[in-house]
């Protein structure tokens, strides 16, 4: 079955950050999975779904984004949380009202396709993040990782939510698909 997710691809500048950190805790703790991202670093808008008609999911994103204006997300310092057995690490994402808000309106948009499924994060009040590694990262490795993290460069960066990326999701593969950029810019 094929699935979709929706995201926000961030800056060359972050990209770069997320994988040379990503890297250096690979090779740090021998995690091979955490090394390259398959998708640049990002922001989850809309956790993945079963597709019936991409074209369906397609225009809503087009449409919204026509008269969407940029807001701004802060990148800044570390966190975690755990996620049944393993852990997650991620970069901490500061989100304005106004994102918030950009984002309830896009969630309220896709809500208007019928068939598309929803889970308990697909809201605007989460705790946004951009993830750097959690594939292996256990109660038995998550302090040292956990450490590691904390001694390097902190993050420290202006992002903005101005696209809306697809992500297309079989059994072998994930891919961003199309990014369809805000068209209606303010100043920032």
């Amino acid at each position: 079955m094929n699935k979709v997710g929706i995201i926000c691809l961030l800056s060359k500048e972050v990209q770069k950050y997320q994988r040379e950190l990503r890297q250096k805790i690979a090779a740090q703790f021998e995690l091979d999975g955490v090394a390259n991202p398959v998708i640049p670093a990002h922001i989850t808008i809309k956790y993945p779904f079963p597709v019936e008609n991409l074209d369906e999911i397609e225009q809503a994103v087009q449409e919204f984004s026509i008269f969407q204006s940029k807001a701004k997300w802060l990148l800044q310092d570390f966190n975690s949380f755990k996620n049944g057995d393993n852990y997650v690490v991620f970069i901490d994402v500061i989100a304005s009202e106004e994102i918030r808000k950009v984002h309830a309106r896009f969630l309220s948009r896709l809500r208007k396709i019928n068939w598309v499924q929803w889970g308990q994060f697909d809201n605007s009040s989460l705790h946004y993040h951009v993830t750097l590694g959690a594939q292996g990262i256990t109660s038995g490795n998550f302090e040292a990782i956990w450490s590691f993290i904390n001694q390097q460069k902190k993050p420290n960066f202006k992002a903005f939510f101005d696209n809306i990326s697809l992500v297309r999701i079989n059994e072998y593969t994930r891919y961003v698909y199309k990014t369809y950029r805000f068209q209606n810019y303010k100043a920032g």
